[in-house]
C-alpha cells in the first residue's frame, strides 16, 4: 500500500520547496484524514506558519495529478447506491459503486438528479470496469431497480448486509463532508448552467480524493 510520501515522490509532486517536504507530505496526510484545509493548515502552523491557501495549492497540485485506475476484471457482487450532498442550496446525488469481494470503490461520481436515465449511465461506467456480468446489490429504490432492468442485470434488494459495505463507505464520505456542512457554494449567480458544471466537477474532485483515500490510505 502506498503512502502519502510515495505518492508524492512517485508523482513528483513538489519540483520548488519554498516549505520543507516533510511538511507538504504531512500537511497532505492531514487533509487526507480530515477534508478540511483549515485544520491542516491549523495543525502545520504548529511547526512552522502556513496559511490556507498554502495547503489549498498543495491539495489541486495532487487532484491534477492523481490517477485512480482500475483493473478490468472479473467481479462477483457489486453493491450499488446513492447519497444526498448540496449545491447553492440545491440537492446533487453523488452515485457509488463497491467490490463487495475486494470492499473497493470501483467508482464515484456525482448527478444534479437521481432517475433512471442518471443511474443507468454510472452503471454503464462501472460495467467498463469488469470482465463479465457481475450481480448488483441495492435497495429498493426505483431508479436503480429501473436501470438494472433496463440492463439486463442480475440483481437483488437488500437492506443490509453484503450493501452494508456502502454504507460505510458513505458514512466515512459524510464524516468528511460534514467538514462543510455537506454543500459546496459556487458564486456565479448570473449563469447558471456553468455554476452547476463547476460546483459538480468540485464534488468530482473531492469524489477522486476521498476514493484514492479509501482505497490506499485508510488501512
Amino acid at each position: 500500500m502506498l503512502s502519502v510520501r510515495g505518492l508524492v515522490e512517485r508523482l513528483r509532486l513538489f519540483v520548488r520547496n519554498r516549505f520543507p517536504l516533510e511538511l507538504k507530505v504531512l500537511g497532505l496526510a492531514i487533509y487526507f484524514q480530515t477534508s478540511s484545509l483549515r485544520r491542516t493548515a491549523r495543525v502545520l502552523s504548529e511547526c512552522r506558519r502556513v496559511s490556507k491557501t498554502a495547503v489549498w495549492k498543495w491539495v489541486v497540485k495532487l487532484r491534477q495529478k492523481l490517477s485512480i485506475q482500475h483493473e478490468k476484471k472479473l467481479r462477483r457482487f457489486i453493491a450499488l447506491d446513492e447519497t444526498c450532498v448540496g449545491v447553492n442550496g440545491e440537492n446533487y446525488w453523488v452515485y457509488s459503486a463497491i467490490d463487495v469481494d475486494s470492499n473497493e470503490i470501483l467508482h464515484m461520481k456525482v448527478y444534479p438528479s437521481r432517475n433512471t436515465f442518471t443511474s443507468e449511465s454510472f452503471i454503464r461506467d462501472v460495467l467498463r470496469l469488469c470482465d463479465g456480468r457481475p450481480e448488483f446489490i441495492a435497495d429498493n429504490a426505483p431508479w436503480l431497480k429501473e436501470a438494472l432492468t433496463s440492463l439486463g442485470l442480475t440483481h437483488r434488494h437488500q437492506a443490509f448486509g453484503l450493501r452494508s459495505l456502502v454504507e460505510s463507505v458513505f458514512s466515512s464520505f459524510k464524516q468528511r463532508t460534514k467538514i462543510f456542512f455537506n454543500k459546496i457554494t459556487v458564486n456565479l449567480k448570473h449563469n447558471k448552467d456553468i455554476r452547476w458544471k463547476r460546483a459538480a466537477k468540485c464534488w468530482n474532485l473531492f469524489c477522486k480524493m476521498f476514493t484514492y483515500y479509501y482505497n490506499n490510505l485508510r488501512k
